[in-house]
């Protein structure tokens, strides 16, 4: 009787974990934004907001992120401290501008390649003075090529007009592997408190 007792608690909590790795927004998978390096208005831990009209010239952007930015003018940054090499994230943002000519440029460093995520172009929804906004709120996934990854802001052609990109959620993809263990661990589980049942 005690061996189905804790047969079923252990399925039971498989299942609960089971559903947490599958769900990753889960809020227990999500990551704080940390960085030794940071630009524009970057706020709480959830959230973090980029912008062009709080930036940083791209010449003194490059020599701190010690990485060599695309042409342009000013821009804000991230630089992640503590994300994993080899794992996935998945994070959520929004793109607001006053710029209509598609010259701000929002843009994910992985470690190793340089991805443009959106421009101000995408801002299409106008919400009143001089503002439109993306019309939906985007999810990117991405896996960490090396320890050397960031989220930038560019303004490429003037120093006029702004916009400003806001990340929330960042959180961590749970790795196949570990999925893969939990539905062993479950199917285990069932199978021990069926031989139970039969004796």
């Amino acid at each position: 009787m005690n061996f189905l007792k804790a047969s079923l608690i252990f399925t039971i909590s498989s299942i609960a974990s089971l559903s947490t790795l599958v769900n990753p927004v889960f809020a227990g998978t999500l990551v704080p934004f940390s960085s030794g390096i940071r630009y524009g208005n970057a706020g709480a831990n959830e959230r973090l907001e980029l912008s062009t009209a709080s930036a940083r010239d791209v010449s003194l952007l490059s020599r701190d992120l010690n990485f060599k930015l695309p042409l342009g003018t000013e821009g804000s940054a991230i630089k992640f401290t503590n994300l994993t090499q080899g794992n996935s994230y998945l994070f959520d943002w929004t793109f607001a501008s006053q710029e209509t000519r598609g010259e701000d440029i929002f843009y994910l460093f992985d470690g190793k390649k340089l991805s443009t995520l959106g421009t101000s172009r995408m801002a299409t929804t106008n919400i009143g003075g001089g503002w439109r906004t993306a019309p939906k709120v985007i999810t990117t996934e991405f896996r960490v090529q090396s320890s050397n990854v960031m989220l930038i802001l560019m303004d490429t052609r003037d120093k006029s007009f702004t916009s400003i990109v806001k990340v929330t959620k960042l959180r961590k993809i749970p790795e196949s592997n570990a999925v893969l263990g939990i539905i062993s661990a479950v199917v285990i589980g069932m199978s021990c408190v069926k031989k139970a049942n039969r004796s």
